[in-house]
């Protein structure tokens, strides 16, 4: 391939890019209309000189003058006078009593901050953490955080609209069929806690079973014939032992009638 010829700028020795200018002629051909002289302020890849301004000695930023200079410049005030160097201010310390931490936002602590923003509180001075949080943030619980404050049983609960505080979790252990009657009471529990903690909902007294509704359009069966739901947000109530018998035998004596 045979070498490019040099810019056409007299005095420029740069090889030829577009149109016969080097990039850099071109360049100022596409700004300003002309190449202008074939010297060029500054070198590629070099330190920039002092300010153009007379008695400046602060690196040159833009037109030839520093970055003080150029915004005065742009700004339409004159051009001497003092530059003044800022030193950016400390921030406050964080506004949470006993935290040393800089403030960053709302006048919490970046920690705190992101506490009051998923929580809605910013929480004690002493944040356990991974990252930002090391343990769930419920009351009694020393597992390990997963989202929100939370581990990963109480962010579930929390999530659902449950209480947090009603009990502590307890893992489950992986059910070979997920989709098994016992699986399914299973999660039940993990996830609204046993029924005994609510009342019955049709008497209002202490609740003792997890009571299926019978209004899933496509029920499953037990092996012993008996259905249920893996919709566990939707078709179950708390029910105490008597409403749940009454229940079950309402609708027993309805599917016979019709049937």
């Amino acid at each position: 391939m045979p070498n490019p010829s040099p810019c056409s700028v007299d005095g420029c020795d740069r090889p030829s890019q577009v149109k016969g200018w080097c990039r850099g002629h071109h360049q100022r051909v596409m700004r300003n209309g002309t190449p202008g002289p074939a010297a060029f302020r500054r070198a590629p890849n070099s330190a920039p000189g002092p300010c153009a301004f007379d008695g400046c000695d602060l690196p040159s930023h833009s037109r030839g003058w520093c970055a003080a200079h150029y915004q005065r410049w742009y700004d339409g005030r004159p051009m001497d006078g003092p530059i003044a160097h800022y030193v950016k201010a400390t921030p406050p310390p964080c506004k949470i009593d006993g935290c040393d931490d800089v403030s960053d936002s709302r006048g919490w602590c970046r920690r705190h901050y992101l506490r009051w923003w998923r929580l809605g509180d910013p929480g004690p001075a002493e944040l356990r953490r991974i990252g930002l949080i090391e343990t769930c943030t419920a009351d009694g619980c020393d597992k390990q955080h997963r989202t929100k404050g939370y581990c990963d049983t109480h962010y579930r609960r929390w999530k659902r609209g449950v209480p947090v505080e009603s009990k502590t979790f307890k893992a489950l252990p992986k059910p070979s069929d997920p989709n098994s009657y016992a699986a399914v009471h299973a999660r039940l529990r993990a996830t609204w806690g046993p029924a005994s903690d609510y009342a019955c909902s049709t008497c209002g007294e202490d609740a003792r079973h997890w009571a299926y509704q019978h209004n899933d359009p496509h029920p499953l069966r037990a092996p012993n014939g008996m259905p249920y739901s893996t919709d566990i947000f939707g078709c179950y109530e708390a029910m105490c032992g008597p409403c749940h018998g009454k229940f079950d035998r309402d609708l027993d004596m309805r599917e016979a009638i019709f049937n």
